[in-house]
């Protein structure tokens, strides 16, 4: 396997852990959810690079701007949740950024879309489906930012360098991975596992050791409380 191809994977599995996160929460709709599959799947198998050269940049910011709109009239009249919108805009944010995806800066910016789907539905679920999503986002992210920095990294080289390394095959001249064939994908694999599993390691014991308090936005998930009745571990006279 190609670097390039390496590290598109890695970047689509980490988009899609995000994506597949919040539609297992339930709270985004079944339209919204096909629509952004249906552009994932095309999105990989299209020249997104060619297609954004031949899109203007004020369309794209029209598109942006009319979406605004759009967005009041599904937060007061169509979905009528802050939260719901909020998936929308996420999904349609997501969307235009995978179909003109050309720039560093259009992975990064998926990259933070992604995360922040990710931290929308651990508000909303406590499905497994969600630790699944976790754990794949958790092993994709470590790769996929080791990638992108020796990605930016070896183009920078190759943009200031005067002499390069050796002779690169015709079909890997001028893209910036010269220094990346082959790519030792195997291996790779299983130092990010390792990684993955150290911070694991580390994180785990954190997280049971330092206390957790209440306060803030995130005290309780969003949506439809469930009440049960029952007894409290302290009864105190005249209250209920």
């Amino acid at each position: 396997m190609t670097f390039e191809r390496y590290f598109k994977t890695c970047s689509y599995c980490l988009i899609g852990a995000g994506f597949a996160a919040i539609a297992a929460t339930g709270n985004a709709d079944p339209v919204s959810i096909i629509l952004f599959a249906a552009v994932f799947i095309v999105s990989w198998h299209i020249d997104t690079n060619g297609l954004r050269r031949h899109i203007p940049a004020w369309i794209l910011n029209c598109v942006a701007l009319a979406y605004l709109f759009f967005f009041v009239f599904d937060l007061r009249l169509l979905s009528r949740s802050f939260m719901t919108a909020i998936i929308h805009l996420l999904f349609f944010a997501a969307a235009v950024k995978l179909l003109t995806l050309s720039k560093d800066r259009d992975y990064l910016q998926l990259y933070c879309i992604s995360f922040a789907e990710l931290l929308a539905a651990s508000t909303l679920t406590v499905n497994i489906v969600f630790a699944f999503c976790l754990l794949v986002f958790l092993l994709c992210g470590i790769s996929t930012l080791i990638l992108f920095e020796m990605r930016r990294s070896n183009a920078k080289m190759q943009d200031t360098a005067k002499v390069k390394p050796f002779v690169a095959r015709r079909e890997l001249q001028g893209s910036g991975l010269e220094l990346f064939a082959p790519f030792p994908a195997r291996l790779f694999s299983v130092t990010a596992i390792g990684i993955a599993l150290l911070v694991a390691a580390v994180a785990i014991p954190l997280f049971f050791l330092f206390p957790r308090v209440t306060q803030g936005f995130y005290r309780k998930p969003f949506g439809s409380t469930q009440f049960i009745s029952g007894f409290a571990e302290q009864v105190e006279l005249g209250q209920i």
